[in-house]
């Protein structure tokens, strides 16, 4: 299974208007795909029809998709340390 990261960029400032944010997210996400890791963003405004996101029933599609495989990341990364304990720091 291919490693993937996904990068929410939840910037406020108008779309067509490069933020710090967006900067941040670009830079981390191009040092991980040097490792082979695929990656993806949303702009979350965008992802709530670009307006103010107020109470919703449901989070946007692509919010819940990352939500859920980052639950199932940290599940899997849970079993692996049950049957595979990390020792910790070598005492020199």
């Amino acid at each position: 299974m291919p490693l993937t990261a996904f990068g929410l960029d939840r910037t406020l400032k108008p779309a067509a208007t490069r933020s710090s944010t967006r900067r941040r997210l670009d830079h981390g996400l191009t040092a991980i795909v040097a490792h082979g890791v695929d990656t993806s963003t949303a702009r979350v405004t965008e992802a709530m029809g670009g307006g103010d996101s107020g109470d919703l029933d449901q989070p946007p599609a692509k919010v819940a998709d990352t939500i859920g495989m980052r639950a199932r990341n940290a599940v899997r990364l849970a079993r692996l340390l049950q049957l595979h304990p990390d020792p910790g720091p070598r005492k020199g």
